[in-house]
């Protein structure tokens, strides 16, 4: 398969339609946690990609699946290191934050980086 012709949301599919999400899943990951839970994380990310508007969660769904899968998640490593820690810190606290303050979140990409946003709903 020519990689610049590949349409990674179709080839996920494709993977998955096939049987697990050991095909599509950093091998890291499935050594850092268990596959009912980079499942649901999957199938998460798999519904934020569906192609009419109506049919995705909004960022405040997927805010509140994620922080019900935090604490089971966070909790799951077998080992890791600073860098492994300090990113789901940082989501922990956003998450925190956006439902204190009612707070929605935006994401995108710009110069090929991706990056989240928080507007406030106030």
């Amino acid at each position: 398969m020519d990689p610049q012709t590949v349409h990674l949301p179709n080839w996920v599919r494709q993977k998955i339609a096939n049987g697990s999400i050991h095909n599509v899943a950093d091998k890291k990951l499935l050594d850092l946690y268990d596959a009912s839970s980079l499942q649901s994380v999957v199938d998460l990310a798999m519904n934020c990609l569906e192609n009419a508007a109506i049919n995705r969660p909004t960022m405040t769904e997927v805010a509140s699946r994620l922080k019900v899968w935090l604490p089971a998640v966070s909790g799951a490593p077998r080992h890791t290191d600073s860098m492994d820690t300090e990113i789901p810190r940082q989501f922990r606290l956003m998450i925190s934050r956006a439902r204190n303050e009612g707070i929605s979140f935006q994401s995108g990409y710009t110069n090929g980086i991706s990056q989240t946003s928080l507007f406030s709903g106030r």
